[in-house]
């Protein structure tokens, strides 16, 4: 099911390009900031997260994959921990769909072929309209930029300071978790989960961040999957927190429905 047109394939040379220049930075960390001892870094990460309840953005999104690559307009409500309901448009602002999730039930309404999908949020219900494989949870941290979980510190494997960056490595079931933090800003510029051989099976990138908000957000995301050749891009071209939002999505009454 296609959404827009245009077919392109990633090079594995991109992923290694977006993040070596999501990682970089040329501001410095002053000496207080770098002899922050972990635990203050990941509580000031963590309580930036929690300050965003909701979020109303609109901006362009682009999936790739070696099918194809599809590219649109967004218009995103997301309340925290579990709605998020996304407006898609294609070329001259024409209305292609709405895409609604929470953690137990994935819908979405294709406007053009006037049918609704409906199933799991596990990934899989995803990458049969998309192609692209994402949970729930990894698409409403895609959107928000909040890619530090609640890990426990007996997890830590190594900390330290690169490129001007904190970096965390933790040691989890799913593999090596590692992040890099903005010092100044106390947000998550990158993220790569690692498998056992020590090859990244996710890479988020963020990226724009605006420092004249209350709240600092990242203007540009990218979400990576190197193995698969799979990639989303969320550009906002504006963006705001904690305002009143509607998730709730009604299936159109003469829409046919699709079981996932």
């Amino acid at each position: 099911m296609r959404l827009w047109s245009c077919a392109i394939i990633l090079t594995i040379t991109l992923f290694g390009i977006l993040f070596g220049a999501g990682c970089s930075s040329t501001r410095h960390i002053a000496a207080t900031e770098r002899n922050l001892p972990p635990d203050d870094v990941l509580s000031r990460t963590l309580a930036r997260d929690h300050r965003i309840s909701t979020l109303q953005g609109e901006g362009s999104i682009t999936i790739e994959s070696p099918e194809l690559s599809n590219s649109g307009s967004f218009d995103v409500d997301i309340r925290k921990p579990d709605s998020l309901r996304v407006k898609l448009n294609g070329p001259f602002g024409i209305y292609i769909g709405t895409l609604a999730m929470s953690p137990t039930q994935f819908v979405f309404f294709n406007a053009r072929e006037n049918i609704a999908t409906v199933g799991q949020p596990d990934g899989r219900t995803l990458r049969s309209i998309f192609h692209i494989t994402l949970k729930f949870d990894e698409i409403l941290k895609a959107f928000t930029g909040e890619f530090l979980s609640s890990l426990s510190r007996d997890s830590l494997d190594n900390f330290s300071t690169i490129e001007d960056q904190y970096v965390f490595r933790f040691r989890s079931a799913a593999g090596i978790q590692e992040y890099r933090i903005d010092p100044d800003r106390f947000a998550v510029t990158s993220y790569r989960l690692l498998d056992a051989d020590g090859k990244p099976s996710i890479i988020a990138v963020a990226s724009r961040f605006d420092d004249d908000r209350e709240i600092v957000m990242p203007g540009l995301v990218r979400v990576i999957l190197p193995a698969e050749r799979r990639s989303v891009t969320i550009a906002y071209s504006e963006i705001k927190t904690n305002v009143p939002v509607q998730c709730s999505f009604t299936i159109p009454q003469q829409a046919e429905v699709h079981q996932r």
